[in-house]
């Protein structure tokens, strides 16, 4: 809901800076991750379905309640600054994140700086049509297929269905994929794996990186073992062939990479000002 939502972000930032032992007052920079896209000039907020009231006036209105500098970053590109500094993209200057969970995103990094794109969406190919493989029926709502966007075939309701289809009733998407692993459901993870590659190949024909990593709840739950199966499925479909590593950072990646961007605006503005 966007009513009081300006309020909440203003009474957790409250509770975090109390819970620490440091005043709110003290605060000088706030990074927000928004799975959308930031317009790169307006700061509009693209591509934020699940956000209501976040696309107008809220974010003004946060930056007045708050005082101080907020920054609006992707949620991926905030795991792929985690992964630069503590994860597989360490070193590297041109890579990918692929996010698989509740919802399908890209995190692009060429010579070390992100592929934002004229509007900020570069990486929004959870809505990208991916063809299907013939054997794969697809997801389907309501006994009727569904459109076949990355999102449709490989987000939380495609693995959620794609588990009960195999036995496994969960309501969490990576737990699904990590009773797949344990119960070692080939089916079940080819079938996912493929969507995936069906998904990733249009990214690697177009960018052709270095590496992907593979990050969120649904790939870092099915670790190596659905990281070689994509890597199968990839070599089936995709010319370019990077390599492919499961991200490796503790924690939420998101979390991580929006405390180091946080910690980065803070030193370069003490540096600025001499202090």
């Amino acid at each position: 809901s966007a009513e009081g939502s300006v309020e909440r972000v203003r009474d957790a930032l409250h509770g975090a800076a109390e819970a620490a032992g440091v005043a709110p007052a003290a605060v000088r920079h706030v990074v927000i991750g928004v799975p959308g896209a930031p317009h790169p000039e307006t700061g509009q907020l693209n591509f934020a379905r699940d956000l209501p009231g976040w696309h107008g006036g809220n974010l003004a209105r946060l930056r007045e309640l708050l005082g101080v500098r907020v920054e609006v970053e992707n949620d991926v590109n905030l795991a792929a600054i985690a992964e630069q500094h503590h994860g597989q993209a360490r070193g590297a200057d041109d890579f990918v994140v692929l996010w698989l969970g509740n919802g399908i995103g890209l995190a692009i990094v060429q010579d070390g700086r992100f592929v934002r794109g004229a509007s900020g969406g570069a990486g929004e190919i959870g809505y990208m049509p991916v063809a299907l493989d013939p054997e794969d029926p697809g997801p389907r709502s309501g006994g009727k297929p569904v459109k076949n966007t990355f999102q449709n075939l490989a987000g939380r309701p495609a693995v959620l269905q794609l588990a009960r289809e195999h036995g496994i009733r969960v309501t969490d998407h990576a737990e699904a994929v990590r009773k797949a692993v344990e119960a070692g459901n080939t089916e079940l993870l080819t079938t996912l794996a493929r969507r995936t590659a069906r998904g990733l190949a249009p990214v690697l024909a177009v960018l052709d990186p270095s590496l992907v990593v593979l990050s969120g709840g649904t790939l870092r739950a099915g670790g190596d073992v659905l990281k070689d199966l994509i890597t199968r499925e990839l070599h089936a479909v995709a010319v370019p062939r990077p390599k492919l590593a499961v991200s490796t950072v503790e924690g939420n990646p998101v979390l991580a990479g929006a405390i180091h961007a946080a910690l980065r605006a803070v030193r370069e503005d003490l540096f600025s000002r001499g202090v």
